[in-house]
């Protein structure tokens, strides 16, 4: 697996778990300013990480600027939604949405290794 289709796969799941959420919000009457915030953040982010999820990075030869943008303009929108997602757990409870962030900035960090030490071991 590569370092690029961990990233789609990131952007998919956290695309579904956005709309999912992005949807339960939507059928509050009344939101906080908290809830309101992370609404409108998911609402910006999901169309970005679908097409991060369908479109892999490119690797084009004299774009290396652009691949580069699009690389740190991905892991600002998958940062920003993150937050707006522990926004919500935030809501819900103490330490909540802190823990979510550390829980999500652990499980990227394993994907990251085990993608990379699947390459090492094909390389071979």
């Amino acid at each position: 697996m590569r370092d690029a289709e961990v990233e789609q796969l990131v952007s998919l799941t956290l695309a579904g778990a956005s709309f999912v959420l992005f949807t339960q919000l939507a059928t509050r009457t009344d939101l906080s300013g908290m809830l309101l915030l992370a609404w409108y953040i998911l609402a910006c982010c999901l169309p970005f990480l679908c097409a991060f999820a369908l479109e892999p990075f490119p690797n084009v030869r004299g774009q290396e600027k652009l691949d580069l943008f699009i690389v740190y303009f991905y892991f600002a929108v998958f940062t920003i939604d993150v937050v707006a997602v522990a926004l919500v757990f935030e809501h819900l409870g103490q330490g909540a949405g802190l823990s979510f962030v550390v829980s999500c900035l652990l499980a990227y960090s394993l994907l990251r290794r085990a993608a990379r030490a699947r390459r090492n071991k094909d390389d071979e």
